[in-house]
């Protein structure tokens, strides 16, 4: 019986090429999508699951309020942890890591030859985080790797980089910004790349005191440092650790109140999709898109099905003879049924064929799009072969039940006497599905359509200083301080260069995280009460080389402030009330002795568009900073970095040359909504086409039930513009009335998104209008070809035999 079944689903296939076709191409690129978007979304909610004691692990959130100004951060004080496992008997261990930032390494070979690099993912850390996460150790003792000063833990990739087939253990890797040598004391296996922990090497605690310079660093109580983490024991749980909390940190700010402070406990497994905290260890996903992508994978699969659907009733009317024979000699509507279900389930088993293909096409491509690195062999674990096979028993079944259960029904009487497509509720039912196929198609194009112009807003914005034309180099070590201490004589030099303008000192790539500071007016003694600002230290040419408006005032100047200054931000002003600011003396955190504010600036974009623009002071320090920027003329970089890159050889031979461009790093602040921007284009055209499809198959049979009418039409007279304006004018209808139920619901979708950003475009008016078009085009091309085929047949084809 199975095997009959079979050979007929084979015959009906073969005899409706065309509905076939449609149907495995629609079903198979929708499951190709779904499934890419089910590895997405699995991507995203695994981070943290290959560390066993993921449930147990928390970080240390600290949120602070300083007179006006709140911050929620993902760091916390160095004297934290040690005191948490003291107090709290909740706590089974603690840890703690601090980013070192870029750092350039060098290992010289036993063949005299220097290996210099310029890494990422440098940390100190506690030696409990081995225990705490449960680091292997392929090289050396976990007990004793962080116990001595800069000896340091390598990730087995670093270590291959460096050493080669060498063992690395003992060997001196020299820390060239610094000027300090690691001892190699272990290696680790790389971490998982599902981790917020970007972690490639890791030196000892003892470190920090020597970086810092102060014996006090390790017991700061306030200063927001490190990062530290949490081991609950596995009876306890947050609430009990979060029931002690405030009288923990009451008497934890006894002897040196700075605010007000809360801490909590933050689930590893919820940094990635959920934290967006200051001073985050690197950049996070978002929830929110997660959400975004799986309903568009439920959509793309509905769309597939209702094709199916559509397609597979309208077919039935054609087989209303061969269902009437079946069940005048003696078929059950049950086997009418498993006949359909198997028909559905071959076509959908040949378009999961299809979709191996397509998927083995298309990884490398949606992995440049999504930020991902999936391979084939992810795809081949048993969890998602089975769910790749639930996704297909799902959509078999959602879109064989209904025409299997309408074709059974047909009565053996009516269905012998002929062939036709009754005004029934079937036919009804088919034009709502045409219409909740564009309405999905409709929303997610008026999305795209948003999206797009959010991130051209983004990249166009006028952020108050010239991003354009700014490059950034990376200044370290000695050749650091050489620069600084001749800086007149290098800016000379560089300035011969006719595209360049300006070249200056800066501490920080604008778009980077700036530090948290009060500026103190001496007037002031409780600087508790006033809000903590942005601080950014810089030399007397940034404010021009960047294109800064000064307001009040007057530049920095090298000759009067050598003992320091301030240039305020507008805002700044307002935050601390001062009516004339020009000349009063100040204080900020890190700088004991007093310097006067000598100019008031605009207002500009130093971090992303998400947040409001935040109160900036700029410090003159240029023995603070680390980057030399250049302003240079457009279209003319190349020759710039090559005419640099020769000037710093000549100075510093061994030094790395390293930069940036300034444009390039602040739009990486916006990275996650490009790459929503680019999946969610391809899905949203992907949608259009495949509802499309469904909509050539309708328009196709439309004209084979009336092929009769269309010849005598013709024969009275009928032109084939009228025969065309005949066919497509009631899809068109359909998709009209799509766009009229998707317009609401995409504009409230998109409003409440938009709500995300602090500088955020408008929907207008166009954007509807746009997005109706594009599918009106879309729809009217699809119908018109069949709909002009048909008005140009000959009629007496379709009458000879009346």
């Amino acid at each position: 019986m199975i095997k009959n079944y079979f050979k007929i689903a084979m015959r009906i296939i073969k005899r409706q090429k065309l509905y076939s076709f449609l149907n495995i191409v629609g079903l198979a690129v929708s499951l190709t999508c779904s499934f890419l978007i089910f590895l997405h979304v699995k991507d995203e909610l695994s981070y943290e699951t290959n560390f066993p004691k993921a449930d147990r692990l928390y970080r240390i959130q600290t949120n602070s309020k300083y007179g006006t100004t709140y911050r929620n951060w993902g760091a916390s004080a160095p004297a934290l942890g040690p005191i948490l496992k003291e107090t709290f008997p909740e706590v089974e261990n603690t840890t703690r890591i601090r980013g070192l930032g870029r750092e350039i390494l060098s290992y010289q070979t036993p063949q005299r030859t220097i290996k210099r690099f310029e890494e990422r993912g440098g940390f100190i850390a506690d030696p409990s985080i081995f225990a705490m996460f449960d680091m292997e150790f392929l090289s050396g003792d976990p007990r004793s790797a962080l116990e001595e000063p800069f000896s340091v833990v390598l990730t087995e990739s670093l270590a291959k980089k460096y050493f080669s087939d060498e063992n690395p253990i003992g060997k001196t890797l020299l820390n060239e910004s610094r000027k300090k040598p690691y001892q190699v004391t272990g290696i680790i296996p790389d971490m998982p790349r599902n981790t917020h922990l970007k972690i490639n090497y890791m030196i000892s605690m003892s470190s920090f005191v020597t970086i810092m310079g102060f014996p006090e660093a390790l017991t700061h109580r306030t200063w927001k440092a490190f990062f530290t983490y949490v081991l609950l024991r596995p009876d306890q749980t947050a609430e009990n650790f979060h029931a002690k909390a405030p009288a923990f940190m009451k008497s934890y700010h006894a002897e040196s109140p700075e605010g007000q402070e809360e801490i909590l406990l933050q689930p590893i497994r919820k940094i990635h999709l959920h934290s967006k905290l200051e001073g985050e260890i690197g950049a996070n996903s978002d929830i929110a898109y997660v959400y975004i992508f799986s309903g568009t994978a439920l959509l793309l699969l509905l769309i597939a099905a209702v094709n199916f659907v559509n397609l597979s009733t309208a077919q039935s009317f054609k087989r209303m003879k061969e269902i009437g024979i079946r069940k005048v000699v003696g078929a059950r509507r049950g086997q009418v049924i498993k006949q359909y279900l198997g028909e559905s389930l071959l076509i959908t088993a040949l378009s999961a064929g299809f979709t191996l293909f397509l998927l083995d096409l298309l990884l490398p491509f949606y992995n440049q799009m999504a930020g991902k690195d999936i391979t084939f062999r992810n795809i081949a674990q048993a969890q998602n072969i089975l769910f790749f096979l639930l996704l297909m028993s799902i959509l078999s079944l959602l879109a064989g039940v209904y025409p299997a259960f309408f074709a059974s029904g047909f009565q053996p009487a009516s269905t012998l006497k002929t062939i036709r497509d009754p005004r029934s509720s079937t036919t009804r039912l088919r034009k709502g599905l045409v219409i909740f196929q564009f309405v999905i198609s409709i929303f997610m194009i008026f999305a795209t359509i948003t999206i797009y112009r959010q991130l051209v807003f983004f990249h166009n914005k006028d952020l108050g200083f010239d991003k354009d034309k700014l490059v950034a180099l990376r200044l370290y070590g000695e050749f650091r301080q050489d620069v600084i201490s001749n800086t007149e004589a290098l800016k000379t030099e560089i300035l011969r260069h006719l595209a360049v303008s300006h070249v200056a000192l800066s501490s920080n790539l604008l778009g980077s995280s700036f530090s948290n500071e009060h500026l103190t007016p001496i007037s002031v003694a409780d600087k508790s009460s006033l809000p903590l600002l942005r601080f950014m230290r810089v030399d007397e040419d940034f404010i021009e080389a960047a294109g800064l408006e000064i307001l009040q005032g007057r530049n920095f100047r090298r000759a009067s402030d050598q003992k320091g200054a301030y240039i305020i931000a507008e805002s700044v002003a307002e935050v601390l009330h001062l009516e004339q600011p020009l000349g009063l003396d100040c204080r900020s955190d890190i700088h004991d002795g007093t310097s006067p504010i000598v100019g008031v600036i605009k207002d500009f974009h130093f971090a992303s568009l998400h947040n409001k623009i935040e109160p900036l002071v700029l410090e003159y320090r240029p023995i603070w900073t680390g980057y030399l920027f250049v302003r240079v003329e457009s279209g003319r970089f190349g020759e710039v970095l090559e005419f640099l890159r020769q000037k710093f050889d000549a100075v510093a031979p061994d030094h790395l040359f390293s930069y940036v461009f300034q444009d390039e790093y602040f739009n990486r602040n916006y990275d996650i909504e490009n790459r929503s921007y680019n999946l969610f284009r391809v899905f949203s055209m992907i949608a259009l086409l495949i509802a499309c499809l469904g909509l050539f198959g309708l328009t196709v049979y439309a004209a084979e039930i009336r092929v009769k009418e269309i010849g005598i039409r013709k024969v009275l007279g009928a032109s084939i513009p009228n025969i065309t304006i005949l066919m497509s004018r009631e899809f068109i209808l359909w998709v009209i009335i799509a766009n009229v139920i998707a317009w609401p619901a995409a504009y409230l979708a998109m409003t409440r998104w938009l709500a995300n950003f602090a500088y955020r475009v408008h929907i207008q008016l166009w954007t509807f209008v746009l997005s109706a078009a594009l599918v009106i085009l879309f729809a009217l091309g699809t119908v018109s070809y069949q709909a002009i085929r048909a008005a140009f047949s000959n009629p007496v084809d379709s009458l000879r035999y009346e």
